[in-house]
């Protein structure tokens, strides 16, 4: 099911017939079952497509959160610098707190000039949609 709002770009399934879902990304760690509310300055990791795949970048929050019109919508964003890739949208951003990883959101778009990679955060995503994390 994809839903596009006003105040969010996310897209989930609907998953059927006995499917299983995990929490692992990458080398099999858990992305985490909390969330994390991003500060200017903080470091998250995004993985998507690049070089090799998966492609792991990290970098720090430059806007925490603004309103930017995203493809013609009125979208809420946060900014930061990681490195981005046709393609990306759609993949989890989170931040190590030392001791385990804490979901941030989904990235969803790179400004055209290169300058800043946006990403929903994942707690407008579940108030919007009415989810939980498990």
């Amino acid at each position: 099911m994809t839903r596009s709002l006003q105040s969010i770009d996310a897209a989930f399934v609907r998953l059927e017939g006995g499917a299983t879902v995990s929490n692992t990304i990458g080398s099999g760690e858990s992305h985490g079952t909390t969330l994390f509310a991003p500060v200017v300055g903080a470091t998250v990791v995004r993985i998507g497509s690049g070089p090799s795949t998966p492609f792991i970048s990290s970098g720090r929050v430059t806007n925490a959160e603004r309103l930017i019109v995203l493809n013609g919508q009125s979208v809420w964003v946060s900014s930061a610098d990681y490195l981005g890739y046709r393609g990306d949208s759609g993949g989890i951003v989170f931040r190590n707190n030392g001791s385990a990883n804490q979901v941030v959101g989904i990235h969803v778009a790179s400004a055209n000039d290169g300058s800043a990679r946006h990403f929903s955060l994942a707690s407008r995503i579940n108030s919007v949609l009415g989810l939980t994390m498990h």
